[in-house]
């Protein structure tokens, strides 16, 4: 689903992968993003400052907390990470 601009979408389980389209010569940054966290507001300034971006979203459990997935990126499960 688009949304001002950004695409927006969560997987059923895990993780799913998203990129914004790159530029030549840039860097790419990753973000992690828990479903249901502050994280889009960073999806949003990366936006505004035209930084591209890949997004790897997690759904969170039944108990509404971060999978296992994303505690391998974070020991505590935070997002955002970039």
């Amino acid at each position: 689903m688009r949304r001002g601009g950004l695409f927006v979408a969560w997987a059923n389980e895990g993780a799913s992968l998203h990129t914004m389209p790159t530029r030549t010569g840039q860097d790419m940054i990753t973000l992690h993003a828990l479903q249901y966290s502050r994280a889009t507001r960073v999806l949003w300034l990366l936006s505004d400052l035209g930084q591209p971006c890949t997004r790897i979203d997690y759904v969170r459990t039944e108990s509404f907390r971060a999978p296992e997935a994303l505690k391998q990126v974070h020991p505590l499960g935070k997002s955002p990470i970039i």
